[in-house]
């Protein structure tokens, strides 16, 4: 029997590789059933982006629908079979700097209008747990890693993709918001004019010192809910309950606050699959930017329609 040739397109870097990189017909979509929707009740406008956890053909129209674009550096390399640890130690930094850039090229050719946020890396090990260490400050830890990921910007930005800005994965203290800072000038950055920097953060250390972070130039504050929740209260159990304990609704209420008088962005990274009442819950706390996982972006958007 004659083989068959013809493979499944999976990722968008798969998609990429054909000639025409436009959206796919409707027709040649996988149909999902759509869930009930929940209305959400809103008094001032909520604008979603979208999360990026998995970059596929699927997921793109979903994504289209978002504003801003949030890009974890770890499943862009992950998508490029890049061991960036592994690449560090071998001395193979270019390999992290290109794979990267190409991942971020490929996604940007499909959503043009985007603003995109390169969050550094968090996690080494997929299979990481929660209480290993992780994010800036192991970053900080590895120059050479961190450097990699910040040059990555700065070609793409010089080569004209201006729409790319870096989001520092749990920032917790000022002192390694200055450092990674200090180190984004040495290459040449310019703060505030052509990137923004803005801080991923998901402990009670990193938002204690919120308003400090925004004194010294951190441009916005995304904050991961789900991990916050889980450092707070010491439980890895996502149950509406942890996810709205007093504890994390007092450090959301006083962020917020601290992100108004400061006149910077605050977004909510909401986990997957987020129980309608939590988000009603953020919207009456005076959210109004929010950030799912790219399959959850057409509910959110639908709920708060």
């Amino acid at each position: 029997a004659q083989e068959d040739t013809d493979t499944e397109v999976n990722t968008i870097f798969d998609l990429a590789e054909k000639e025409d990189l436009s959206m796919p017909d409707a027709q040649e979509t996988t149909s999902i059933q759509e869930p009930v929707v929940e209305k959400i009740v809103h008094d001032h406008p909520i604008h979603v982006h979208a999360f990026l956890s998995t970059p596929s053909e699927t997921l793109m129209k979903n994504v289209q629908q978002a504003e801003d674009v949030l890009l974890p550096a770890e499943e862009l390399l992950r998508e490029r079979n890049v061991q960036a640890l592994e690449a560090i130690r071998e001395g193979r930094q270019r390999q992290i700097v290109d794979a990267l850039k190409q991942s971020m090229r490929t996604i940007e050719k499909f959503f043009p209008q985007k603003n995109m946020w390169l969050c550094t890396l968090n996690y080494l090990n997929a299979n990481a747990d929660l209480w290993e260490e992780h994010g800036l400050h192991r970053d900080l830890a590895l120059p050479d890693l961190f450097k990699s990921q910040l040059i990555a910007v700065k070609e793409l930005q010089d080569e004209g993709l201006t729409r790319v800005h870096v989001l520092l994965s749990s920032v917790s203290s000022v002192e390694e918001f200055r450092h990674a800072r200090q180190l984004a000038q040495d290459l040449g950055f310019t703060l505030g004019k052509d990137l923004k920097l803005g801080g991923l953060i998901d402990t009670p250390a990193g938002m204690g010192v919120l308003s400090e972070l925004f004194a010294e130039g951190m441009a916005c504050t995304c904050i991961q809910l789900s991990a916050l929740a889980q450092f707070t209260i010491g439980r890895k159990d996502l149950k509406e309950e942890t996810l709205l304990h007093s504890t994390v609704i007092k450090q959301v209420t006083g962020a917020i606050q601290e992100a108004k008088e400061m006149n910077a962005p605050l977004t909510v990274l909401l986990p997957e699959h987020v129980p309608t009442g939590i988000v009603q819950r953020l919207a009456g706390m005076g959210v109004t930017y929010m950030a799912v996982p790219s399959h959850d972006v057409p509910g959110l958007l639908q709920s708060l329609a």
